[in-house]
């Protein structure tokens, strides 16, 4: 029978030489290039000099570590190495399920049941490596994505409201972003009316929301333009964004306050927001109005994956995520709003 050379090396994991022997032997036998690492730290050593695609690892392991302290330095240094369990014994569900951990076998198992566990593990691995090639090149893409939006504010600095103004036009070369920004600040600048604010807040609460629209530009056109659901790696690319922003503008005096309400765009009234993870008051005042107008921005208009809601629909969903989401006196401010004559400025539909 001819038997498909296999590329992924693997590396057995395995203190009693005899297991580790018959291991290697059938799995060489199928193509496979195999290496052998009897303790937990010579496996950790051997994977940062070869890289295996999948380690078959005994959980019992002679030597300062077990087995399970190997999975967890794999999960955290490799997450793109499948971990095929060995054992002598039934583990609990909690070990078993635990990232990277694609099977698990009991001993004394046969040439067929390795086979077949080895077989599942060479696939996860290879999805998970393709998985992380397209991460590499989406980090690629959204740092270039930001160093364009660096050079298109530079080379002076923003230091007053004409300049801001001009750099409006600079960095949303589509009409489009620059007429949602005006849309979006009008809102803003409606609902703070209903907040005593101070003017200094207020001006960059309204500067933060004409900027608003460059937390899309710091995201590459294969995140902004995907109609399906995204991957964990570009949540967290859309997810970091706000921060992005907030270092670009950083070097800009007079948008450097607007900056700092971007960046806590993404705060949440229940503390599971990012990147600080901040509740209720915690939020600036302006960033938690900026997340109000912005989610009634996206929700009223036409989006990759849907399209706009009707303002009953928007109002509906404020109220839904107020106290969690969103702040419920700010998201009452801005029902008032909508509900005012011809204050919304939605689609009618």
């Amino acid at each position: 029978m001819n038997v498909r050379l296999q590329v992924t090396p693997l590396l057995i994991v395995e203190d009693e030489d005899l297991v580790a022997d018959t291991m290697h032997r059938w799995l060489s036998n199928l193509g496979y290039p195999v290496s052998h690492a009897r303790t937990a730290e010579e496996a950790l050593a051997l994977t940062k000099s070869g890289h295996p695609g999948v380690a078959i690892c005994d959980v019992g392991l002679a030597g300062q570590h077990d087995g399970m302290w190997l999975v967890d330095q794999l999960r955290h240094d490799y997450p793109d190495v499948a971990v095929v369990l060995a054992t002598g014994r039934d583990l609990p569900a909690s070990v078993v399920r635990r990232d990277g951990v694609v099977s698990c076998l009991l001993k004394p198992f046969g040439r067929d049941q390795l086979r077949e566990a080895v077989t599942s593990a060479v696939q996860w691995h290879e999805e998970a490596a393709a998985g992380r090639d397209v991460g590499l090149q989406l980090e690629r893409a959204a740092r270039e994505c930001r160093l364009d939006l660096r050079r298109r504010l530079q080379p002076a600095r923003i230091e007053s409201e004409a300049e801001a103004r001009a750099a409006l036009k600079k960095v949303f070369l589509d009409p489009a972003g620059l007429e949602a920004g005006a849309r979006v600040a009008a809102l803003a600048d409606a609902i703070a009316d209903h907040f005593a604010m101070p003017v200094l807040d207020r001006e960059a609460l309204h500067w933060a929301a004409r900027f608003r629209g460059l937390c899309r530009l710091v995201l590459p056109d294969a995140i902004t333009r995907k109609p399906s659901p995204l991957s964990a790696v570009e949540v967290a690319i859309v997810r970091r964004a706000p921060s992005d922003v907030f270092e670009v503008l950083l070097d800009h005096p007079f948008l450097s306050n607007a900056g700092y309400l971007l960046r806590s765009l993404r705060e949440r009234e229940d503390g599971r927001g990012h990147p600080d993870g901040l509740t209720g008051a915690a939020i600036p005042l302006g960033s938690r109005i900026l997340a109000v107008v912005d989610a009634i921005e996206a929700i009223t208009h036409d989006q990759p994956h849907r399209q706009g809601r009707s303002p009953a629909d928007t109002v509906l969903e404020l109220l839904r995520c107020a106290g969690t989401q969103f702040d419920a006196e700010v998201v009452h401010a801005g029902v008032q709003v909508i509900a005012s004559a011809g204050a919304f400025y939605g689609d009618p539909r």
